[in-house]
């Protein structure tokens, strides 16, 4: 299996990065890392039996002798801002597989630890615009 070196790693700090399918040339998940991150699905796939729809995309992958692409999208990020490009590419690339009618990614949760994802300008004019009750009565 390919590997990051330590002193790659260092230089690396936190990344955004993206698994594509060289079948098809579609990119299946994105997600935030550091160090190997990146490789630790493929591991994944090949040393436990988890069903996912990421592993099961990728064992299907190495069935046929390819692996996974990786694109490193950003790095040098600090967690935070990893954090904050991952939620956003995952809501990117999910409006876009649905817009082409291709899916989106096979990633389970759309980014950690972001309370600002994507919404439509009705949404954040009711999550953000609504008046203050006035509460007279016990």
């Amino acid at each position: 299996m390919k590997h990051f070196t330590d002193e790659i790693c260092q230089k690396l700090c936190h990344y955004v990065y993206l698994l594509k399918d060289p079948r098809n040339g579609r990119i299946f998940y994105a997600g935030k890392g550091v160090e190997n991150r990146c490789f630790q699905h493929a591991e994944g796939a090949i040393t436990t039996d988890r069903v996912t729809q990421k592993l099961s995309q990728i064992r299907e992958i190495l069935s046929v002798f390819a692996e996974p692409e990786i694109y490193v999208l950003r790095h040098g990020l600090t967690e935070r801002e990893a954090l904050e490009v991952e939620a956003a590419v995952i809501d990117v690339l999910n409006i876009i597989g649905a817009s082409l009618n291709i899916g989106g990614l096979t990633n389970v949760v759309s980014g950690h630890g972001v309370d600002r994802s994507g919404m439509y300008s009705d949404q954040i004019i009711e999550k953000y615009g609504a008046e203050t009750a006035k509460i007279t009565v016990p």
